[in-house]
């Protein structure tokens, strides 16, 4: 404050005082109330005025106070910062002002029109944090994020680092405003790092490149080496380069130096050598490293460098062991395995060569497709390779073709055939399977079917002559012997008139009569005499009325679509699965109503029987010796046999049986 601004403030202060002395003497001597108020209104609007000075003279002070802030702040964080900064109003985040620091290393393209802070990444828009951004318009206290920006190196060119970014808010310039720090997070340019001396820097460079650099004195058997060769050596801080080579050999892995050393001695066959070499530090650790060195005979110096390529080394171990895990792997496979090149066999696997008749890849010379497949399947394997090298497709299931031996013998398999990259070359694969094993047991296990289906159906053949032949001796022989003892017993009775013999002849009379009547339904149910007097339709009609009278089942049959058949074979066939099935209605079905539908033509018999009965589950019932019996009869004759059933739901039975056109029979077996 000038001295023209005190002199001022001091004189106002006088009056001031002055003023209110006199309106206190006026207001004691004044006799008029309305004088009296008058004087108390000047002196309070006198307090007013002097409060809102006193205020703001307070304001002015803090204002100054803050302001003094600001510029310590604004000399200390933003002038002087070792950092690059610079200051953004708020909330508009506009660049206004740019450090020393910040101009020299930020790539911030300079224009007349106000620059943003986002135009820090113009260039990598997906790496902008947005969120943290948009919080600083409302933030007023210290954030930070770590991103990315262009930094500018040595030479001036512009690298995206990762950098932390730090919002120091600062009142500035009666703004409301804020610093950004930007502080580099790269490890080799950070100063604690970068030395100042040249050697430093170069020690540095290496470290970046991976090179452990070293130089080998031959004539003083000292080894000078930086902190990388320490490493790898496993040499602790208490050893020092330069280290007697002595000393060293106690201490750590000196087979790389000596080898190096016995190269000097017989003579560089090339100079640099060059070399890769397994290092053991005294960890029993191994490295692997790629040396390179140069011999200087003048000096007798060795200077040389190991590259640390143990992660290198580590996955071609890697790959190598999964090679050979995957060559083992597919070798064991029964399938035969074959890639293919331009039409050319790359790789055959075990079972491949096996099957091919191929002792050996590498001494049967070339390899094509064409010798591998006949010629009715070369044209299809083809056109499926050439629309998967297309681009169309990748890969076919298994499909049957013929193949071919090295001998020239033939063979039927099936052939996956799949596009892979094989040694890094577009390739196709193909697997296979040899079905002649497959076929061979199926062809056998065929004509076993065939000779068992055969054996069956003879067997039941026979079974209904042999029926016929006891039903026939039955009803011929037994049946006339029992009605002949009938007509003795009423002859006797005639002529006797004991009641004790007449009540006996009375029972053999009885049991004989019984007897007959048993022997007559033995033979009908071995052979109904109407199946062969009346025919098939009768027949059923007789067995649904012998049946279902006596528990007054509702029976229907319906044959007006039905034509009396020549097939004799068949004709037996479809009758046992009626009697089978209405005797398992009876028994279990506990139906109201029964219904058989009969249809015939020249080719076909079609039986269909249906209840209402309680029905089954016709899986858990799959082992049924009624159900499989009737099940092999339909199929022995060519057939087919169908139950739909389920419990309280009834049971259907749909039997179609082929028809021969001719008169066959039982006799013809």
């Amino acid at each position: 404050m000038s001295r023209k601004e005190q002199h001022i403030r001091a004189v106002k202060l006088f009056v001031t005082i002055l003023l209110s002395v006199v309106l206190v003497a006026l207001f004691v001597m004044s006799k008029s109330v309305v004088a009296q108020w008058l004087i108390i209104v000047l002196v309070g609007g006198g307090v007013y005025l002097s409060v809102d000075r006193l205020f703001s003279n307070f304001q002015g002070t803090e204002n100054k106070t803050l302001a003094a802030y600001s510029d310590a702040v604004y000399n200390e964080v933003f002038v002087e910062n070792s950092n690059a900064c610079f200051i953004i109003t708020i909330p508009e985040l506009e660049i206004t002002e740019l450090n020393r620091v910040a101009q020299s290393a930020l790539d911030i393209p300079l224009r007349d029109e106000p620059l943003f802070l986002e135009s820090l990444w113009t260039s990598f828009k997906e790496d902008m944090p947005k969120e943290w951004l948009e919080s600083l318009r409302t933030k007023r206290a210290y954030s930070s994020c770590v991103a990315k920006i262009k930094l500018k190196e040595i030479h001036g060119q512009s690298m995206p680092r990762l950098c932390t970014l730090a919002f120091i808010p600062l009142p500035y310039k009666q703004k409301p405003s804020a610093i950004i720090k930007v502080i580099n997070k790269a490890f080799l340019l950070s100063e604690k790092t970068v030395s100042s001396s040249p050697v430093g820097r170069l020690d540095v460079a290496r470290h970046a490149e991976g090179m452990a650099y070293w130089e080998l004195d031959l004539k003083n058997q000292q080894l000078y080496y930086c902190t990388m060769v320490a490493k790898l050596l496993g040499l602790d801080e208490s050893f020092k380069s330069p280290i007697d080579l002595s000393i060293l050999k106690q201490r750590a892995d000196t087979a790389v130096f000596d080898f190096i050393i016995q190269c000097v001695k017989t003579g560089f066959r090339t100079n640099p050598l060059k070399a890769q070499k397994m290092l053991i530090d005294r960890s029993g650790n191994q490295s692997f490293v790629y040396m390179q060195a140069q011999f200087y005979p003048d000096e007798q110096f060795v200077i040389g460098s190991f590259l640390d390529i143990t992660p290198i080394k580590q996955l071609e171990i890697k790959l190598r062991q999964q090679e050979q895990q995957t060559n083992q792997l597919v070798d064991s496979i029964p399938e035969g395995i074959m890639v293919l090149q331009n039409n050319r066999v790359v790789y055959l696997n075990r079972a491949s060569q096996k099957l091919f008749g191929i002792d050996d890849l590498g001494q049967s010379g070339e390899l094509l497709l064409a010798d591998f497949v006949s010629d009715h399947d070369k044209a299809l394997l083809r056109d499926r390779i050439k629309f998967m090298l297309s681009g169309k497709k990748s890969s076919y299931g298994f499909t049957s073709f013929t193949l071919r031996r090295s001998d020239g013998e033939y063979f039927d398999a099936e052939v996956a055939v799949n596009l892979i990259i094989y040694e890094g070359t577009e390739s196709v694969q193909f697997v296979i399977r040899d079905l002649t094993d497959v076929l061979r047991v199926k062809n056998a296990l065929a004509r076993a079917n065939y000779r068992l289906s055969a054996l069956s159906s003879k067997t039941l053949q026979l079974i209904e002559a042999e029926r016929k032949q006891i039903a026939g001796e039955l009803h011929d022989d037994v049946g006339q012997s029992l009605t002949a003892v009938l007509l003795a017993t009423k002859w006797i009775t005639r002529r006797v008139d004991d009641e004790q013999i007449l009540s006996k002849i009375a029972d053999i009379h009885q049991i004989t009569s019984q007897s007959l009547d048993t022997v007559r339904n033995l033979s009908l149910l071995l052979r109904p005499a109407q199946l062969d007097s009346l025919g098939f339709s009768p027949a059923i009609k007789w067995q649904m009325e012998k049946l279902f009278s006596i528990d007054e089942i509702n029976y229907q049959i319906d044959d007006k679509d039905f034509v009396e058949l020549k097939d004799k074979q068949a004709e037996i066939v479809g009758f046992r699965i009626v009697q089978e099935s209405l005797t398992n209605i009876v028994k279990h079905a506990r139906a109201k109503n029964v219904r058989v539908t009969l249809f015939s033509n020249e080719s076909v018999l079609i039986i269909q029987i249906s209840d209402d009965g309680i029905g089954f589950d016709v899986h858990a019932q799959s082992d049924s010796v009624g159900l499989i019996n009737m099940k092999e009869r339909v199929e022995l004759a060519g057939g087919e046999f169908k139950i739909f059933s389920k419990p309280l739901l009834g049971t259907d039975i749909k039997v179609e049986i082929p028809l021969r056109n001719t008169e066959s029979g039982l006799d013809s077996y």
